[in-house]
């Protein structure tokens, strides 16, 4: 891209900016970044974020979408929406269909719950709190998000990603695409990432040391291989006229 790219930013399940913060900061510094919330309440559905993402777009104008974890297949849904928009699609500690995590959850997923998500919470905070956490930081993070975003959103989002399969979309989509994976994800597994392998040029698949929250512990690692990707993306023959 010839000029700065303007990136939109869609979170994971707790549909917040708290776990991008780091690297939006390093973004800011020479790109224009926008991280879309999604809604408090609603069914928590990929097609009604959709609706939510696509206005976003379409105040933006052309633009690069970053979608990490739960937010990659909204990126690829949206960029399939606005192909003329969406310059670039860049996929980070996400998958295309259902996470290892959440496989078992299949067949209960009617069962997925505000209560039952408040229980795993739950166990997860008390887990931290005996384990410790990786930074005051993520620690701080971590209680925000707890704070604002219900588990009765967390679990339909949760039930949202069970059944999505953004296969179709890797493969129709105009737009380069980059794929951003962590070695130690113990969210994401391997069987998601051979998804991307089979659809990704090697070139725009990227492995970083780390755990799934790698871009909120190491941000700058990130932000280098999306702006060594952002240079590569070619430049259109609109705007090659338009700088004539």
């Amino acid at each position: 891209m010839s000029s700065p790219p303007r990136f939109i930013l869609l979170p994971g399940l707790d549909g917040t900016e708290l776990f991008l913060t780091p690297v939006v900061s390093l973004l800011s510094e020479s790109a224009s970044c926008r991280v879309v919330r999604y809604p408090g309440s609603g069914s928590g559905a990929y097609g009604d974020l959709l609706v939510h993402v696509s206005k976003e777009i379409e105040k933006t104008g052309p633009c690069v979408l970053f979608g990490y974890s739960f937010g990659g297949p909204l990126a690829l849904m949206a960029a399939a929406l606005h192909p003329q928009l969406v310059k670039g699609v860049i996929l980070c500690a996400s998958f295309l269909r259902l996470p290892w995590a959440l496989r078992s959850l299949a067949i209960v997923s009617p069962l997925l719950r505000g209560p039952v998500v408040a229980v795993l919470r739950a166990a997860k905070r008390a887990r931290y709190a005996f384990q410790g956490y990786p930074s005051q930081a993520y620690q701080q993070a971590k209680a925000m998000t707890w704070r604002q975003v219900s588990s009765r959103m967390i679990a339909a989002r949760a039930r949202a990603a069970i059944g999505v399969d953004a296969r179709p979309l890797l493969r129709a989509c105009a737009s380069p695409v980059l794929c951003i994976s962590y070695l130690h994800d113990e969210i994401i597994s391997a069987r998601c990432f051979q998804d991307f392998e089979d659809l990704i040029q090697p070139v725009n698949r990227i492995k970083l040391p780390g755990p799934h929250l790698g871009l909120f512990l190491e941000p700058r690692s990130v932000a280098a291989q999306v702006f060594d990707f952002t240079a590569r993306i070619p430049i259109s023959p609109v705007e090659r006229l338009r700088q004539a």
